[in-house]
């Protein structure tokens, strides 16, 4: 999926995967914070999103070079939200 078609049903699929998972809304939260960029109300699109750049890094290193349309990124990112909800109660 590439484009702004593309990223819109990958983004549906990952609200509709979150709201059914209420366990992870705070966490997903806290993950969010973090990936936004300082100040970013100063730069373009005015929205508290993560860099193009970074969104491309983390997806290079998610599914390596090959795969350019993963088919699984919103179960994979609520496996992996899961996975910081239970990093964050090990280490607190």
């Amino acid at each position: 999926m590439t484009g702004s078609q593309g990223t819109a049903k990958i983004v549906l699929r990952v609200a509709i995967e979150l709201i059914l998972k209420p366990r992870l809304w705070s966490t997903a939260w806290r993950v969010w914070f973090r990936m936004t960029p300082k100040r970013w109300w100063k730069k373009s699109p005015y929205l508290p999103v993560p860099s193009a750049n970074f969104v491309k890094f983390r997806i290079l290193t998610m599914y390596g070079d090959g795969d350019k349309n993963p088919k699984n990124v919103a179960s994979d990112l609520m496996l992996w939200l899961e996975w910081c909800r239970q990093w964050s109660a090990v280490t607190s």
